[in-house]
């Protein structure tokens, strides 16, 4: 089975793990989000907080020009201090950005999901809208007309991306203590 999203690699054991408050939702819903080319996400490893930074004003930084001297809006200006953090941390001492999801891994989901139900018509049903090759609109109509399994289905969504940004964060070293958020 694989892992999920993150860096490849053994998990650090659990004794060498430290403990940080993290909002589980906060990493798989950055982890989901899989197009950076407008935003992208980074893990504060000392707040564990999650923070989504414009990608032109990252790369602005990078490349070492002022971000005053592009035509980035106001309010993306106001981040330059915290990319700057992030782009001075080569290292990911405190900043760690945060993987995207991907998209193998939802089609997975899908499948396995699929497979478990239990209504033989109906799995037959899901299994050939998880095959279509549509981006899951076939699957997404499908629980449109089934509200107690689109229920189920994001249940089981969500329980697994959580799993992935958990394992994610002990490939970091970090033990994540769940905020009340999270």
């Amino acid at each position: 089975m694989t892992p999920g999203p993150g860096p490849a690699g053994p998990a650090k054991p659990a004794d060498s793990l430290r403990v940080l408050a993290v909002d589980l939702d906060e990493v798989s819903a950055a982890m989901d989000h899989l197009d950076r080319s407008e935003t992208d996400h980074f893990l504060n490893l000392e707040t564990g907080e999650v923070i989504t930074l414009s990608t032109a004003l990252v790369t602005a930084v990078r490349k070492g020009i002022n971000p005053e001297d592009t035509d980035l809006p106001e309010w993306q200006l106001q981040d330059t201090p915290l990319a700057q953090a992030v782009v001075r941390d080569d290292r990911g001492e405190r900043f760690a950005r945060i993987p995207e999801a991907r998209w193998t891994e939802d089609q997975r989901l899908k499948v396995r999901f699929a497979q478990a139900i239990r209504h033989e018509g109906l799995r037959e049903k899901a299994a050939m809208a998880v095959y279509t090759h549509d981006g899951g609109e076939k699957f997404d109509e499908l629980l449109k007309g089934y509200p107690q399994l689109r229920a189920a289905w994001y249940r089981y969504q969500a329980r697994h991306k959580r799993e992935w940004a958990r394992r994610w964060l002990l490939l970091l070293g970090i033990q994540p203590q769940e905020t009340e958020e999270g």
